[in-house]
């Protein structure tokens, strides 16, 4: 039963979404086998066991977010009717990325700080942090 209003994906947009996923998968995967082949090969580094697990994580991770935003930007990209109109749609989807890269650079520069707020996140703690000495939080412009 169709629907009058109901979007469908033409077979091209689905061949070009799940072939450059495929490459991109195949491009971590390639990146990580060198790295990992090359360390294990000159034995200049040892590699803990704990290091795959979080290789495998990583992987997951990226392709659940390469799937994220490869199906938000093909249902923002088929809202338009133009090729012209396709930048200012897709605005958001690129702000959010930007937003996200910037964040997984300042969580890799500080792990355990942002896991323990995170852990931790009560309101009265974070107050109590910003006080001085005497338990009192600085004043305004003073």
């Amino acid at each position: 039963m169709k629907f009058c209003c109901q979007p469908s994906a033409p077979p091209a947009t689905r061949g070009k979404l799940l072939g450059i996923g495929a490459l991109a998968i195949f491009r971590v995967v390639l990146l990580g086998g060198i790295g990992l082949t090359i360390v294990s090969a000159t034995g200049s580094l040892d590699v803990p066991v704990s290091v795959y697990a979080t290789i495998a994580t990583s992987f997951l991770w990226f392709v659940l977010g390469f799937a994220f935003f490869a199906a938000l930007s093909a249902a923002l990209a088929s809202l338009v009717s133009r090729q012209e109109e396709v930048s200012g749609v897709m605005s958001p989807v690129t702000s959010l990325l930007l937003v996200s890269y910037l964040g997984s650079l300042y969580v890799a520069n500080a792990p355990r700080r942002i896991i323990l707020a995170a852990a931790v996140a009560d309101s009265a703690d974070l107050g109590d942090r910003h006080a001085g000495s005497d338990g009192q939080r600085p004043s305004v412009g003073g």
